[in-house]
């Protein structure tokens, strides 16, 4: 397990803090619901070979960091970011996430498996700071970085419970 945590810094105010969890090669995952310290705030559809997920950003952010504005890359086999960028069109639409759900300290995500669409789960999970950078596309903030893991499992089984310290 990869787990990625900074000191906490202020953040500025041009920066969106969201969590990204997308399928990163495009073969058909699980569909899958997702909890926040034991909430749900939302579901992923991933039944078709795609690049597939879904951003829950802080409500300011939603109609910011879309598919089409945020700067995503391939996975390897390792875990790694390639340098291969996706287009992430067939995301599902951004949602607002309750930061209310979030607490100072650890927080819980878990990734549950609602369908099994039968060809196994790989994919990114990233909960960070995201900022525009000079091209006009959302970068997370390495510095900021609260979680960036893989979620790796057999369909029908629970890809990922993981614990990420916020602010």
């Amino acid at each position: 397990m990869i787990m990625i945590w900074a000191p906490f810094t202020r953040k500025q105010p041009d920066e969106l803090f969201a969590i990204v969890i997308y399928n990163g090669n495009a073969i058909k995952d699980d569909n899958f619901e997702v909890y926040l310290n034991e909430t749900s705030i939302g579901t992923i559809d991933n039944n078709q070979d795609a690049y597939t997920g879904r951003i829950f950003v802080e409500p300011r952010g939603v109609s910011l960091l879309t598919p089409s504005s945020i700067l995503l890359y391939t996975i390897t086999l390792g875990g790694a970011d390639s340098n291969i960028p996706i287009t992430p069109a067939l995301f599902d639409p951004t949602v607002a996430l309750n930061m209310s759900l979030l607490i100072n300290g650890a927080n819980r995500l878990v990734i549950e498996s609602v369908q099994n669409n039968g060809s196994g789960n790989y994919g990114k999970i990233i909960a960070a700071y995201w900022k525009k950078n000079a091209a006009g596309k959302y970068t997370r903030t390495v510095p900021k970085t609260r979680l960036e893991d893989v979620y790796l499992s057999l369909s029908g089984d629970r890809p990922a419970d993981k614990v990420f310290q916020y602010p």
